[in-house]
């Protein structure tokens, strides 16, 4: 008997905690005016009573959408869209590294890759040693085609593979086919050469 009087007890409770039903027959206004609505009423958050408090808005209800400067309203139609245009996202940042024998994924068989197209500098040449000095002089001569005689320049010639086209054996032929950045690199390699 005791069980059935605290069951009795919570039911009884939660139908006297019950809160009224909200009034929404302002809502569907047959006029069609846009006024506001109506004061609503809704009933109090805590205590035992079931007064009612009348609801009042503190600000005015603008009829569409309060938007900032940067956001465009789009009307299609019935329908009101936000459209918040977005920003630029920054260009990626690019870190030039040059190549070095740790990082460079591709294995060239020249000393100086680039030595037919740019002039090479007097830092680049003055810490080869006398062995990659006489290389770089003769890169410029294999590119061309010169069929080399001594033994030191066919292994120079054997070991660029397929970037060797034999030509001449004609240095003279060879350096009139030279253009002025491969003159100007065969003149200082010699000076290097000679120091």
């Amino acid at each position: 008997m005791y069980l059935n009087s605290k069951i009795g007890e919570k039911i009884i409770s939660r139908v006297e905690n019950k809160k009224p039903p909200v009034d929404i027959s302002h809502l569907n206004n047959p006029s069609g005016d846009s006024q506001l609505p109506p004061p609503q009423t809704a009933a109090t958050p805590t205590g035992t009573s079931n007064s009612i408090v009348e609801y009042q808005p503190s600000q005015s209800v603008e009829p569409r959408p309060n938007v900032s400067s940067s956001t465009q309203v789009l009307q299609q139609g019935s329908e009101t869209a936000l459209q918040t245009p977005q920003s630029p996202s920054p260009p990626p940042v690019t870190i030039y590294q040059p190549p070095s024998a740790s990082n460079s994924t591709i294995a060239s068989p020249w000393l100086f890759p680039d030595s037919s197209q740019r002039i090479l500098t007097a830092q680049e040449l003055g810490v080869l040693s006398q062995e990659d000095l006489w290389r770089a002089r003769n890169e410029l001569f294999a590119r061309r085609g010169y069929i080399f005689k001594t033994a030191k320049g066919k292994a120079l010639a054997a070991s660029l593979g397929n970037a060797y086209s034999p030509l001449s054996t004609d240095q003279d032929t060879i350096l009139v086919q030279m253009n002025p950045v491969e003159k100007a690199n065969v003149k200082a390699i010699q000076q290097f050469e000679n120091k």
